[in-house]
């Protein structure tokens, strides 16, 4: 028989993992955590799994689990068209993430079957949003996840344009029409390369590009927006018909979690702030209503969590393994969002990356279900490939 001071350093210790793991797991681990939960959401592995780290694009689970739980599975991204008094078209954005070329060219539809085919100038009203664009973490760079957050963006605020050997500028995408901004940006590419940039750092030129957009992806479908394009509230407009997108909340938590969107990320945010604190949305109300969905589902903070935006980029947030265990748990159901690992097939994980920064969360799939894994590493080695190897193969 064991001494009793065996038993009770187990409970004293047993919080931290010490026991939990074994050598070749610490070994893996210099500065990070690692928890594995069975099929039925017990603990089969644990290390250091209540410190606060960073988390990375893993928080995009989290983002999307209080999106299901406040907007629901059944929410679109809304927009409103206008009748101005001379005739103008006035659209109204309130943050719809997924404005892209197909969706203006249903609503260039829905307008001519309105018996709407011309119109005297466009009016672009942003208002609905009054957060700063950029969101805390951003570093305003070419790359697409530095994309700026805006009330009426189109295509993600970003661009997929390329340059023929020749030099000659082209658009990337079939169904988006090379405009002048766009034009001017794929000139920055060298001739015979094609990639996907960021449009702009400045929110001005977004509401132009999207003006652009808007008007050839109108004039393609049929309708003439003839006349000055402007910029401001729709005072004095009647509303035509209020759009809401083709794609339902699950189809845009798919491109937020496979595609670890930023934009996506950040313009649920602040569509929560404006949907549950009033219009127009900005980061505090965003944050307060992140929050309050968060203790609601999850209950109080308590050194488990703490968060500044909804994408993972600042390295200000924070979270436990623990917790993310619990938001694992609640996700169960909706698992077929998250990527298969390409090398482990019965893998469903989210990444997270920022330099010294290399997370995992998801499932491993076997056949008694699905059992929820966290590896949060914060040190110079990227070690969460052999850490997954290892739980994947764990009895």
């Amino acid at each position: 028989m064991k001494p009793l001071w065996i038993f009770i350093l187990a409970l004293l210790v047993w919080p931290l993992g010490l026991f939990a793991a074994p050598p070749e797991i610490r070994g893996l681990v210099q500065s990070g955590a690692v928890l594995l939960l069975d099929e039925e959401g017990n603990e089969l592995l644990a290390y250091n799994p209540d410190q606060a780290r960073v988390p990375a694009s893993i928080i995009k689970l989290l983002t999307s689990q209080v999106m299901i739980d406040s907007l629901g599975l059944n929410y679109r991204g809304r927009t409103g068209f206008y009748l101005g008094p001379k005739g103008e078209l006035g659209v109204m954005g309130y943050g719809d993430p997924f404005l892209v070329s197909e969706e203006l060219a249903l609503i260039a539809q829905k307008l001519k079957q309105a018996g709407h085919s011309h119109f005297n100038g466009l009016r672009l009203d942003a208002s609905r949003f009054l957060a700063e664009p950029k969101s805390p973490g951003t570093v305003g760079s070419l790359n697409p996840y530095d994309a700026l957050n805006g009330a009426l963006v189109v295509n993600f605020n970003s661009l997929f344009v390329g340059r023929k050997k020749d030099g000659t500028p082209y658009s990337a995408e079939e169904v988006t029409p090379l405009t002048p901004i766009a034009q001017k940006k794929a000139m920055a590419l060298k001739p015979g390369f094609a990639d996907r940039i960021n449009l702009t750092d400045q929110p001005a030129e977004s509401l132009v590009y999207a003006a652009e957009l808007i008007t050839a992806i109108f004039k393609h479908e049929g309708i003439n927006l003839g006349g000055p394009v402007s910029f401001g509230r729709l005072e004095g407009y009647q509303l035509i018909f209020e759009h809401r997108n083709s794609r339902a909340l699950p189809e845009m938590l798919e491109g937020l979690l496979k595609y670890s969107n930023n934009y996506i990320a950040n313009q649920l945010l602040l569509i929560l702030g404006g949907e549950e604190k009033g219009w127009p949305a900005d980061r505090q109300k965003a944050l307060d209503a992140y929050k309050e969905a968060l203790v609601k589902r999850f209950g109080p903070a308590n050194g488990r969590w703490e968060l500044e935006e909804a994408s993972g980029i600042s390295r200000q947030n924070r979270v436990t393994a623990r917790f993310m265990a619990e938001v694992l748990l609640t996700l169960k159901d909706h698992h077929q969002l998250l990527s298969k690992h390409k090398k482990l097939g019965q893998v469903f994980e989210k990444s997270g990356t920022l330099t010294g920064v290399y997370n995992f969360a998801g499932y491993i799939q076997t056949q008694r279900g699905l059992r929820p894994f966290v590896i949060i590493l914060e040190q110079g080695a990227n070690n969460r490939d052999e850490l997954l190897k290892i739980l994947a193969n764990w009895p």
